[in-house]
């Protein structure tokens, strides 16, 4: 939340600063889990790394702090992680990103979003 309030106001006089930097992270954040959830299945586990850390850090920018720690956890298997680990971490970052997807189109519903 204090996070939100930050990016707010630093779009103070950009009344769609706030939908649009949601839409775009909404938007990229989506193709990088779709590069991760590759990753996994071809255990391109360097490939992995990147885009977790990408993914991380751009969620850490909007303070979606559950899907960056979801995504570090993910970031950290090997060639001795088993597929069913690995699905079910991928599993949990594919929850996060859904609730967080919620929660944002939530958040920019709010009448006090459009004027941010």
């Amino acid at each position: 939340k204090k996070t939100l309030q930050d990016l707010e106001k630093i779009g103070l006089g950009d009344d769609l600063f706030m939908h649009r930097l949601l839409k775009n992270y909404l938007a990229d954040s989506l193709k990088m889990i779709k590069n991760i959830s590759h990753a996994v299945q071809k255990k391109h586990f360097g490939e992995l790394q990147d885009h977790c850390h990408a993914l991380k850090g751009n969620s850490l920018s909007v303070g979606a702090l559950q899907l960056a720690s979801s995504v570090e956890a993910l970031s950290k298997i090997g060639a001795s992680t088993t597929n069913h680990e690995s699905n079910n971490l991928l599993d949990t970052v594919n929850s996060d990103f859904s609730n967080l997807t919620l929660a944002i189109e939530d958040y920019l519903r709010r009448p006090e979003a459009a004027t941010q």
